[in-house]
């Protein structure tokens, strides 16, 4: 409402709009500038209007696996998938019993395997119904959805005493054991899974006791992580270093029943001169 200098015609003044968009029309639209002159004999009058637009695209937000300093994202993903959940804690147990898993995120497809095999979007029994436990079972879950990043593999291990008493090397070998392997460093190993049957015939209870004096801990890898003849660690138990670690489930159950910890690890053959036996 006031004059002004030649030089401020240098200068843009910027009126913001913003908070009448919603005035906008589909199709044609006026905007309209009024001017006024100092006098209507004035010789100079400049109005030079410029309408600046700036569309701001929303997207989701989004979550990578892999970082990519310095260069530009990959699609990543619409969200992480939530943990799975057991009906049953991981420890010992007497009795048989079913196991429900659960995931938070809506539409999440749950697979889960008892083979110590790690379960995927592809891999792995799908989950429809509760699982029945009768027996010592190594249950591990995985939760996925497309476009979204998976859970974590979750490991709930079930001990049954009975089961680990009664333990033979047919028994072992008979689930997936190997009976023998040869390793770099010596000919032949001949494995021995046996629980001393002459001990636990007068002594199960003892022993049952005594195994649960302590804590424990579970560890779960896959057979072929063990034993493969090419990438097997134990029969490759002189090979050191991180190229020689495999992937491991941990769980430590106290002497009152209950989880201590539970996580995903690497495992390596650990020791000196007796590494090769």
């Amino acid at each position: 409402t006031a004059g002004h200098a030649d030089v401020a015609a240098l200068v843009f003044e910027d009126i913001d709009v913003t908070p009448f968009i919603p005035l906008l029309q589909e199709g044609d639209n006026v905007l309209a500038i009024q001017g006024l002159n100092v006098a209507a004999n004035d010789s100079d009058f400049l109005i030079v209007p410029q309408l600046i637009g700036r569309k701001v695209n929303q997207t989701p937000d989004r979550y990578f696996a892999t970082p990519t300093p310095g260069t530009v994202n990959g699609g990543g993903a619409l969200g992480i998938v939530a943990d799975t959940k057991f009906s049953v804690d991981r420890g010992f147990y007497d009795i048989p019993f079913t196991v429900a898993i659960t995931s938070a995120t809506t539409g999440a497809e749950i697979r889960f395997t008892t083979n110590n095999e790690v379960p995927s979007a592809v891999s792995g029994n799908l989950y429809t119904n509760p699982i029945p436990i009768s027996r010592t079972t190594v249950l591990r879950a995985i939760a996925t959805k497309p476009g979204w990043l998976p859970s974590d593999v979750d490991t709930h291990t079930y001990v049954f005493l009975s089961n680990t008493l009664a333990q033979t090397f047919q028994t072992a070998t008979n689930a997936g054991m190997p009976a023998s392997w040869t390793n770099s460093a010596w000919p032949s190993v001949v494995a021995d899974y046996a629980m001393d049957q002459t001990i636990i015939a007068t002594n199960a209870a003892a022993v049952a006791s005594a195994l649960r004096s302590l804590p424990s801990i579970f560890l779960s890898a896959t057979t072929s992580n063990l034993f493969h003849t090419t990438n097997g660690i134990y029969t490759h138990p002189t090979s050191h270093g991180v190229v020689w670690e495999r992937p491991t489930s941990m769980e430590m159950i106290g002497t009152n029943g209950q989880t201590e910890f539970s996580l995903n690890c690497g495992l390596r053959v650990q020791g000196g001169a007796f590494r090769g036996f």
